[in-house]
């Protein structure tokens, strides 16, 4: 392999994807100039003209815009492009790019905010289960994931893998020995080892906590399907056996099925961080202290509260009432 190639291990995953967004969308910009194909180093008058192309304006909305954030991110993408390909990039851009992002960022604040994300709920977990309880190993792996990303509060991409087949990075993936059960006064109670987490430095982890319930999205027992499913061996939490070999859950395809789930049954908001905003939001409606969703969540700040999402008390009766539905059946 390599060494560059090698060395783009250094950054995640979902870093590199975005870090390619941002070269490909440089691509579409140089096609709408009609520039291409080209050269690297790009220069100075391409990374404004870019900025200008890509970036929000006031009141010349265009179909190839994005946020002043996104624009940065891509920027980064072609230094990180230049880098790999030992090109030089024109850094005396700069101090105008600062200028170019800062007034990309007032047309932002002049737009209509995006609606916040819908959080999961019982009710769509319930959903999820009577679609999938009964599939395919995919589906059953996908709702098991689901039932673990709830009560977890975990980001897809923590308990999902760079690709769904071949080998897997142990510094960026949940494997079966990540696994760790123990008693406790009200049950069982589970821990999960997470590297590679976007909040966790390399070479460290973070720890996710599950803990037993009477009802079927238990999430220690959807650890204990996905444990049985694995066999012995070390290999992803999260996958199924087939004739080709191990299949890992992506994040891609986990999305593309869950969207198509919750649509078809008039859910189209919810999307994979709604898991995490889910989790949280059950805690706080029920009156969980704070201090133990952001221990549980693994949030250092306050920005646990972008998470919280109100419920009414429609919602909470609703819930209440699903859960001992749930558990009256499990009895």
């Amino acid at each position: 392999m390599p060494s560059w190639q090698n060395g783009l291990r250094g950054y995640k995953w979902n870093t590199t994807l975005s870090y390619n967004s941002g070269v490909r969308k440089f691509v579409r910009f140089k096609v709408a100039v009609k520039e291409f194909p080209f050269k690297l180093p790009i220069t100075a008058d391409d990374v404004y003209r870019f900025c200008c192309w890509a970036g929000r304006k006031l009141e010349h909305p265009t179909e190839h815009d994005v946020s002043s954030v996104t624009l940065a991110k891509y920027l980064f993408g072609l230094q990180a492009w230049h880098l790999y390909h030992s090109a030089e990039f024109p850094n005396d851009s700069k101090a105008k790019v600062t200028v170019l992002l800062q007034a990309s960022a007032h047309a932002d604040a002049e737009r209509p905010k995006r609606p916040r994300k819908s959080p999961v709920m019982i009710e769509h977990l319930t959903i999820l289960a009577l679609s999938l309880a009964q599939g395919d190993k995919f589906g059953k792996s996908v709702l098991d994931m689901a039932i673990v990303a709830f009560w977890g509060m975990a980001r897809l991409s923590e308990l999902t893998y760079d690709s769904a087949q071949g080998n897997l990075r142990w510094s960026a993936a949940l494997l079966t020995s990540d696994v760790k059960f123990s008693k406790t006064a009200l049950g069982e109670a589970v821990e999960l080892a997470i590297r590679g987490a976007k909040t966790c430095a390399p070479g460290t982890t973070q720890t996710i906590h599950l803990h037993s319930l009477k009802h079927m999205l238990c999430p220690v027992e959807a650890i204990k399907r996905r444990l049985k499913e694995a066999g012995p061996g070390d290999t992803s939490l999260f996958g199924h056996h087939s004739a080709e070999g191990r299949i890992h859950l992506s994040k891609s395809a986990v999305v593309r099925l869950l969207k198509q789930i919750w649509s078809s049954n008039g859910c189209p908001n919810l999307s994979g961080h709604s898991f995490r905003v889910g989790g949280a939001s059950l805690r706080y409606a029920i009156g969980v202290p704070t201090e133990e969703i952001c221990d549980l969540g693994r949030w250092t700040s306050n920005c646990y509260k972008l998470y919280i999402r109100d419920y009414s008390p429609t919602d909470l009766a609703d819930t209440y009432k699903r859960i001992a539905e749930l558990e009256k059946i499990w009895k």
